[in-house]
């Protein structure tokens, strides 16, 4: 459930993504579309910024989409590799985001959105909390990368 749920954030954050074109209005970036997962990305609790993992999708998870509608819903199609074969799975569920304060709920759970552009959607897994990916003794950052 956990990881369905990373995934789902992970798809809502694809649609926030943007392009960085001088005619970029920030009122017309919006979550609604579709996002493709690109990666994961760890960044070391101790100091917020070194990265300490790029987690590129393999073919299978690079299937990954989520789309956000206008109306709130959140279709998720997830991928994984299990048993010698990529699997398909498919969620529909509510969200809500707050421009304003670059929070995303998804079913209940509150997310923050580190940066939305037209192009590219980034959160903070949240689901991730407590983990200490290089045993340092710092809680680190997992980061969900989505790309239009």
């Amino acid at each position: 459930m956990k990881k369905i749920l990373f995934l789902a954030v992970a798809a809502a954050s694809t649609l926030a993504l943007g392009s960085c074109s001088n005619d970029d209005n920030e009122d017309e970036t919006t979550i609604v579309g579709t996002w493709k997962h690109s990666q994961v990305r760890v960044i070391s609790g101790k100091d917020n910024s070194t990265i300490l993992s790029n987690n590129i999708l393999d073919d299978c998870e690079k299937k990954q989409t989520s789309e956000f509608t206008a109306d709130g819903k959140l279709k998720s199609n997830y991928y994984e590799f299990y048993n010698g074969s990529c699997n398909h799975y498919y969620d529909e569920t509510s969200y809500t985001y707050n421009k304003t304060t670059k929070v995303l709920v998804v079913d209940g759970v509150t997310t923050p959105v580190k940066s939305l552009t037209k192009a590219e959607f980034v959160v903070i897994d949240s689901s991730m909390d407590g983990e200490d990916y290089n045993n340092d003794g710092y809680d680190d950052i997992y980061e969900l990368h989505l790309v239009k």
